[in-house]
């Protein structure tokens, strides 16, 4: 197939007789002809010589002939003058259009290709059949119209001839510019019926299509960037109907390429489509190199005047949310502004909205306030897309809660509140959530509980309705993500009612969405019965921070439920307090000391803000605590009060009560039902595994030698040994994992997990790939550092090594919820939990609190005197500095054993 040529500024002249044979094969309209001229002779590709063209086939007239026919018409002597006038300005008219038809089509040859300008032109021959069944297309199904403007029922049937062409056993042998009008009108097809139905096939077979029609295009072809961006979208039709991120990664690759392959002198349009689908993945990655670079994207397009700029006001307003920056925010109001003015719509209105309200939350401007409210009433009195609607709704709502009450904020809200009562979620399913919500806490800021629990509900339900319909695990994250509690809520409304069965029933709810599908064998828990036997061993705690004050539910085995109100424990303060533990955390290596602080300081405000209260409530010496949203970070068994312990003068929660966590009741279930069948008589050990170039853990492979004498069957594996393929084979066989290495916890915490030798990681994604690899398992232990991190984002989720374990079939877990400096305090606490577990018959609920409580009051020498291999003195010390160094109490500070916690049974 014919490319575009390049010729030289002054090609030879060209021969006479090969004019006279162009002449003659346009003439009869040998096209085929005529291009194999041009080919072989890119000297005729020269305008003037088309225009040359032109005027002889006009001259020369029908075949035989050697003037221009007259239509027929009698012999000029019968003619009067004006006639004759008449008749020979047709005759120059039509050498005038041939002429520049002709040089037209010489010039597109040599700036596209010859084959593609004759098919541009209408000239072209050799399409056979596909050429045929194209016209017949054309004629049967668009007459007049576009593709775009078929309905619902035109576009089936267009849709199998399109295909049938593109299926056809000469498709391939037709001429490009052919070829690439078929599919690309296919693709459109593919578009249209996608929108009609919503079926995601039809996306995967756009995909298809236009990876066909893009590998069409060479490097340089004219239409390689809008075959990409063309790409990009069908990618990303994937992603938003079939919930699959790595589409949404390939349509921005795709974007991508079609930027780079751009030619033209100012930046490309689909810089904007970009810049949305960078926006769209910082929704799920969180990652600020998505979120910079949707903002320059989009910046680059709105140099060029191209797109709509509330995409990048958008994404200026998510990133002033994340890293505080007036200036992000001031920007994007700013541009709002402007389009309100220009494009006075329901949709920018809301979107101007958004950005007064996020500067009030900052400054607490009643102007902004105002203004926002105002906003927002224009953008529903506006024509609002339905779609849109049941936000603004949300929005408007949350707005005059905000606001100071009056009659006309009051009557303000009740309308928009009937209004969100009508909405189906089958419209918009993430904003009708987002308005329910805002209906339950304009309900429950006046005390109205009542309504407060059915809005509540409602949302719930939404949430559940709305995960249904979502394929991957990392979008059902990320709408998690913005349902933002609702089952919590929902549970808090109905024990202010004094409906607690219903309040436990709701909180479980909210719970571990996603470990519950991975769960198959878990029933889902339909009735209180279910809560009364998971508590039957131990009571339940589930506790939770709301707006206006946080509670937790104490159940019983005996089916009691006590509601405790817990006035400090607001999701506000629990947000700030969480925000700066964990920025001390990021700064631990800069900044020891400070990360000991807050460790001690938010351990201390728990005890005052949630766990004191609980503390007084149960009176049995365990308890299983059901954590939400933020609480799920914090080591919530070391909570202190100043009272008793003669070494620091703090009393923790473990002192009083044996503490264990579970993602949820369900859960719970199944850990008990794994545990009566799991077997412990065997250990696989995998200590201080080998990477080149990596930090080693010297005393792991003590610890592992250490712990593997409790077991009859012990496999160790160290160092090289302690390879992937080797630690998998010994998981399956062995009912005790125990992990001293290193780990790690990322971004996306299904991405987390611990290093193994050579370097090679075993993730959160990969042990839940793994099936019930741990069926058999009665306990993984990971002394590694950061093994039972939750997901920030979705904490409900209890996205951790933990909960992965608990996917693979394993009945209880010990992780850490935070990196431990390299040294003997881990070894020497697991050393003492599996002497108390499997030396001594302790339950390893109690062995692990033991053995933290052991390691926080023993001294260097008592220590010594159990573990010497373990614990050894440094070198070089007096008598004197050795008897002190005997006597210190070297970890009784919550760093060394709080982080660790057991999860399941």
């Amino acid at each position: 197939m014919s490319r575009p040529r390049h010729h030289a500024n002054n090609p030879p002249p060209p021969n006479p007789e090969h004019v006279a044979a162009l002449v003659t094969a346009f003439k009869s309209e040998a096209w085929d002809d005529a291009r194999r001229l041009l080919e072989a002779n890119p000297s005729l590709l020269d305008p003037e010589i088309g225009a040359q063209v032109g005027r002889q086939i006009e001259a020369a007239g029908p075949a035989g002939s050697s003037k221009p026919e007259s239509s027929g018409a009698p012999d000029s002597d019968l003619l009067s003058e004006s006639e004759r006038d008449f008749i020979a300005w047709m005759d120059r008219t039509a050498v005038d259009f041939a002429e520049n038809e002709y040089r037209k089509l010489f010039a597109r040859s040599a700036e596209v290709g010859i084959e593609a300008a004759f098919f541009e032109a209408g000239k072209i021959a050799g399409a056979g059949e596909i050429k045929r069944l194209r016209d017949e297309a054309e004629s049967t199904h668009l007459y007049d119209d576009y593709i775009a403007e078929l309905d619902e029922d035109q576009v089936p049937p267009a849709l199998e001839d399109w295909r049938a062409m593109a299926a056809h056993a000469d498709f391939g042998r037709a001429p490009l510019p052919l070829q690439q009008q078929v599919l690309g009108e296919l693709a459109e097809l593919l578009a249209k019926q996608l929108a009609f139905t919503g079926d995601a096939a039809f996306a995967e077979e756009a995909v298809r299509v236009c990876e066909r029609l893009a590998a069409l295009n060479d490097t340089g072809s004219e239409t390689l960037d809008a075959d990409l961006e063309r790409l990009g979208h069908a990618w990303l039709s994937v992603f938003k109907t079939a919930g699959r991120l790595d589409a949404l990664d390939k349509a921005i690759e795709s974007y991508r390429e079609a930027a780079d392959a751009h030619r033209g002198s100012e930046p490309p349009a689909v810089l904007w489509s970009l810049g949305s689908a960078l926006s769209m993945r910082y929704e799920f990655s969180r990652e600020p190199a998505d979120l910079d670079g949707a903002i320059a994207a989009l910046e680059a397009g709105k140099s060029a005047r191209r797109g709509d700029p509330s995409n990048l006001a958008i994404a200026l307003m998510l990133r002033s949310e994340r890293t505080r920056n007036s200036r992000d925010l001031q920007r994007a109001i700013g541009l709002l502004e402007e389009q309100a003015r220009s494009e006075p719509t329901a949709l920018t209105f809301n979107n101007l909205a958004n950005g007064y309200l996020q500067r009030h939350e900052r400054t607490r401007s009643a102007v902004d306030l105002r203004r926002g409210i105002a906003a927002l009433r224009k953008a529903l009195a506006s024509d609002s897309d339905p779609h849109e609607r049941a936000g603004q709704l949300a929005n408007l709502v949350r707005a005059l809660r905000m606001a100071p009450r009056s009659a006309g904020n009051t009557a303000a809200a009740r309308r928009a509140i009937k209004e969100i009562r009508a909405l189906s979620a089958d419209v918009n399913p993430s904003g009708v959530v987002a308005a329910y919500q805002a209906w339950g806490e304009w309900a429950g800021a006046r005390g109205n509980w009542r309504e407060a629990a059915a809005a509540f509900d409602h949302a719930a339900r939404g949430v559940e309705s709305a995960l249904a319909r979502h394929v991957s695990t990392e979008q059902k994250a990320s709408w998690l993500r913005r349902a933002d509690g609702a089952s919590i809520n929902a549970a808090y409304a109905l024990a202010r009612l004094g409906r607690l069965e219903e309040a436990v029933l709701a909180f479980e709810r909210g719970r571990a969405f996603l470990l519950r599908e991975d769960l198959r064998a878990v029933k889902e828990q339909q009735s209180f019965d279910e809560v009364r036997r998971a508590a039957a061993e131990s009571p339940l705690v589930l506790i939770a921070a709301c707006d206006a004050g946080g509670f937790a539910l104490v159940v019983r085995g005996d089916g009691s439920v006590r509601a405790l109100w817990l006035p400090r424990l607001t999701s506000d303060e629990l947000s700030r307090r969480v925000g700066r533990y964990l920025t001390a955390y990021r700064r631990r290596v800069a900044s020891p000391t400070a990360w000991d602080a807050a460790i001690v300081e938010t351990t201390g405000w728990l005890w005052q803000a949630a766990m004191g209260p609980v503390v007084r409530a149960v009176t049995e010496r365990r308890a299983v605590v059901l954590a939400a949203g933020g609480l799920g970070l914090l080591p919530l068994h070391a909570a202190w009060s100043r009272s008793g312990s003669a070494h620091d003068g703090r009393r923790y929660l473990l002192d009083t009560i044996a503490v264990s966590y579970a993602p949820s009741i369900a859960s719970l279930l199944f850990a008990h039902r794994q545990a009566s069948a799991a077997k412990a008589a065997s250990i696989a050990a995998i200590g201080d595994p080998y990477t080149r170039g990596g930090p080693r853990l010297d005393v792991a492979g003590d610890e592992v030698d250490t712990i593997s004498r409790f077991f009859p069957d012990a496999l160790v594996l160290k160092r090289r040994d302690a390879t992937r393929d080797r630690v998998l084979d010994a998981l399956r066989t062995h009912g005790v994992w125990h992990f001293a290495c290193h780990g790690f916890a990322a971004f996306d915490m299904a991405d987390s997990g611990i290093v193994l030798a050579g370097g090679e990681a075993l993730t959160i994604r990969q042990i839940a790939e793994l099936g019930d690899i741990g069926a058999h398992v009665r306990l993984a232990v990971f002394s590694a550092c950061e093994s039972a991190v939750i997901g920030g984002d979705v904490p409900d989720e209890a996205v951790s090594l933990p909960s992965a374990m608990m996917r693979a079939g394993v009945a209880g877990t010990i992780g850490s919820l935070w990196s431990v400096a390299a040294g003997a305090s881990t070894a020497v606490l697991f050393a003492r939990f599996y002497e108390l577990w499997k030396g001594g018959g302790t339950d390893p609920v109690d062995a692990l609190r033991e053995a933290q409580r052991w390691i926080r009051d023993a001294t260097n020498g008592e220590m010594r005197a159990r573990f010497t291999r373990l614990v050894k003195p440094p070198r070089g010390l007096s008598a004197r500095q050795r008897s002190a160094w005997a006597r210190t109490r070297a970890y009784r500070e919550p760093y060394f054993w709080a982080p660790f916690v057991f999860v399941g049974a």
